[in-house]
């Protein structure tokens, strides 16, 4: 089960601590960071895949708006989840304006309302997650024409010269004067890796790998792996 990440800025250190235990009794399966002000956020959110900011509005001599902006500067945190904590309704028009937030809470937090909103970024991000596996894909032009490929339908890409074939599972498609790097340019799917300066393989079509070679499932064609490639492979066939 994914871990979801919360990072809570709040600069009082009673009500930081009691929401990070209201987060843990609705449910344990959140991660919670926690952060009195914003270069500490920040910093947190650097090293970490953030899929919550619960962000107090009033920090002492700063503003949370001040850090959501920030954030939203960040590519990874453009349409993440931001709920801000506030005693005064009156200052969410400008929130919602500049920021985009989801949501806020009022002091003193409501743990129904708490939960609510914690389901419903739980489902929001199974959602967005499943639909991003299920429609990513890649456009490449063969021949003058536009051809859209599924990346979960690829199982092995390679090159020679300046010729590339991507091994789907129903074809092999063969593409003039396009670059192992610049194909994996477009692909977003973090399953199709390199695996050497002249192939990529989606790891979710892996069989096995001896020595030097990939083979895959219901293909008879091999890709090779190189040594400084290898452990990024198998990093990846972990994590599935």
């Amino acid at each position: 089960m994914i871990m979801y990440k919360i990072l809570v800025l709040e600069d009082d250190d009673t009500q930081r601590n009691n929401l990070k235990k209201l987060i843990k009794k609705v449910d344990n399966q959140y991660s919670v960071f926690d952060a009195a002000d914003i270069e500490t956020a920040v910093e947190i959110a650097r090293d970490n895949e953030i899929h919550l900011f619960l962000v107090d509005v009033n920090l002492k001599n700063e503003s949370g708006i001040d850090f959501a902006r920030r954030i939203r500067h960040v590519d990874r945190y453009r349409l993440s989840w931001i709920v801000f904590l506030t005693s005064h309704v009156q200052f969410m028009l400008e929130a919602f304006k500049d920021t985009h937030c989801y949501d806020y809470l009022l002091k003193p937090i409501n743990e129904n309302e708490l939960e609510k909103i914690l389901n419903d970024v739980l489902v929001d991000k199974i959602s967005t997650e499943s639909c991003l596996e299920e429609d990513e894909s890649v456009i490449i032009e063969i021949g003058g024409v536009l051809i859209k490929i599924y990346e979960k339908n690829i199982k092995f890409i390679e090159t020679y010269q300046r010729t590339t074939k991507i091994h789907t599972k129903t074809d092999i498609l063969i593409v003039k004067n396009l670059s192992l790097s610049k194909l994996m340019e477009k692909i977003k799917s973090k399953n199709i890796v390199q695996s050497h300066k002249a192939f990529a393989v989606n790891v979710k079509f892996i069989e096995s790998i001896e020595k030097n070679e990939i083979s895959f499932f219901e293909c008879k064609e091999k890709a090779l792996v190189g040594k400084k490639f290898r452990k990024n492979i198998l990093d990846q066939l972990i994590l599935n």
